[in-house]
């Protein structure tokens, strides 16, 4: 669909390479490639995606809070959660939202 406009390149880290934007899937275990990034790439758009597959608990609550945190810190453009849970404790999601 975006393939005649943009060109993907899938990555485990960032090779420093010029891009446009970076999208990065797990806030923590791409933290040094997302300030490699922010250092070299001062305009590029970054967006930060959250996953939790999972009842939401104390932990993963806790995960999702670090992740936007880190995004905040890091001038993330947008921050995603995805989220593929049945439910979970009302406290845990209260402090998400």
């Amino acid at each position: 669909m975006l393939g005649d406009r943009y060109r993907v390149i899938v990555q485990t880290a960032w090779d420093g390479k010029s891009v446009d934007a970076m999208i990065a899937l797990h806030a923590r275990r791409s933290a040094a490639s997302i300030r490699a990034f922010r250092a070299q790439a001062s305009k590029g758009r970054l967006a930060v995606v959250l996953t939790v597959a999972g009842p939401i608990d104390p932990i993963s609550a806790r995960y999702i809070m670090r992740g936007l945190d880190r995004a905040q810190r890091e001038g993330a453009d947008i921050a995603v959660i995805e989220l593929d849970t049945p439910g979970g404790l009302g406290t845990s999601m209260d402090q998400v939202v």
